[in-house]
């Protein structure tokens, strides 16, 4: 197994290399959004009972947390973006926890419903300023050593970035911390030859 962590300020120094796991896939069921002492959850598990396999069926996910004050952005503010698909789908590893995960494929181009492409990088926005973010992520079975990246940002100004570089499929936790808090963070995956990955298990905490 290869894995390289690293996690920066917005200047650029390094403050830390253990913010990063690798986790095997348990398949447990848990609530769509949990939340409890200022800290909510999703799991990507809500939803209709039938989430399909394939892009082709869904749109991206966008506002469909907003209930919960996250929405969810691909590039360009238009209809691309990740979309939560079922552990079926042939990404070659099982959800973190549950049965569905967001999916990323950037190149099937015009595949979701709308004629969106499920690509990244993922914008995640926030309704209230979040001091603490993290989320596991996944290449799957695609092949390549790509570099997963969540950046927590402030406008437009750099805060904190956590990245990941992985051989295998091993879900990794990306984690984000500022005690003034964060209004967005972007998920992104470079160095991916098929642009295939996954991600799972959002949390964030005021």
């Amino acid at each position: 197994m290869n894995l390289t962590t690293t996690l920066t300020t917005a200047k650029g120094r390094r403050i830390a290399t253990a913010l990063v796991a690798a986790a095997t896939g348990a398949a447990v069921v848990v609530p769509a959004a949990s939340a409890s002492a200022g800290e909510i959850e999703v799991n990507f598990d809500g939803g209709t009972p039938n989430t399909p396999c394939g892009f082709a069926s869904e749109t991206a996910l966008a506002n469909k947390y907003a209930g919960s004050g996250i929405r969810f952005r691909g590039p360009g503010g238009g209809d691309d973006g990740g979309a939560i698909l079922d552990k079926c789908a042939g990404f070659g590893v099982n959800a973190h926890s549950g049965l569905r995960f967001l999916a990323f494929n950037g190149n099937a181009f015009g595949s979701l419903s709308d004629g969106g492409t499920p690509r990244g990088p993922e914008t995640i926005l926030f309704t209230k300023r979040q001091k603490r973010v993290s989320i596991w992520v996944s290449q799957g079975s695609a092949p390549g050593t790509p570099t997963f990246k969540l950046v927590g940002k402030r406008g437009n100004r750099t805060i904190r970035t956590a990245t990941a570089t992985t051989n295998t499929s091993a879900w990794l936790k990306l984690e984000v911390r500022n005690r003034k808090g964060f209004k967005k963070v972007v998920l992104s995956a470079t160095n991916d030859p098929d642009r295939a990955w996954v991600a799972d298990d959002l949390v964030i905490r005021r």
